[in-house]
């Protein structure tokens, strides 16, 4: 009777540390990382200050980092955090890498490389992963994307924002040199 009892708790006790954090938690957790390359992490640095200082600020500073046709090309935008997830991640399909903190102001770093191994052979000498983490609350899977129970007109689609431009510094890097910075609301084309 005795070991049936310890092992009825064994296994409740289990169950419950295995499913806690599961239901309580919001958001993930993202990995720290600084800029090895100097010129990266002083116009992240600048862009923070000046945004930081400006009264149309926002809640999220956003840094996407791509390599294209051997060109480093870097946008600096911010955003309300909603729109991270529904502009960059569910509508312009960007992967998110982790985060930038500059005494406690933070830049989320996107990717539009599909292979996190191709993003690690073109960035490890500029970016640096650190063996801290945070985690983003705003930065989730989002039920019910599509669906919309009041719209039967369009079979339940929910209607999708398709207009959003927000204003990004582009800054281009191709072979060591620098491209002064484009500010324009088109980055991809």
């Amino acid at each position: 009777m005795r070991l049936g009892s310890i092992i009825i708790w064994t296994i409740a006790i289990v169950n419950i540390s295995c499913g806690y954090p599961c239901h309580d938690v919001e958001g993930y957790e993202l990995e720290e990382f600084v800029f090895l390359d100097k010129k990266c992490d002083s116009i992240s640095r600048n862009y923070v200050r000046y945004v930081a200082s400006n009264e149309d600020f926002t809640d999220c500073l956003v840094m996407e980092c791509n390599y294209t046709d051997g060109e480093y090309v870097y946008l600096l935008s911010h955003h309300n955090k909603d729109k991270v997830m529904s502009y960059f991640i569910q509508h312009c399909n960007k992967r998110v890498i982790g985060y930038i903190d500059y005494d406690g102001q933070q830049i989320i770093l996107l990717t539009d490389m599909d292979d996190i191994l191709s993003f690690k052979k073109y960035f490890k000498n500029i970016l640096k992963p650190l063996p801290r983490s945070r985690r983003f609350g705003f930065i989730c899977h989002q039920t019910f994307l599509c669906y919309n129970e009041q719209n039967v007109e369009d079979n339940c689609w929910s209607y999708l924002e398709l207009v959003y431009d927000p204003l990004f510094f582009v800054y281009k890097n191709k072979n060591g040199v620098w491209s002064l910075p484009v500010i324009t609301t088109n980055p991809y084309n």
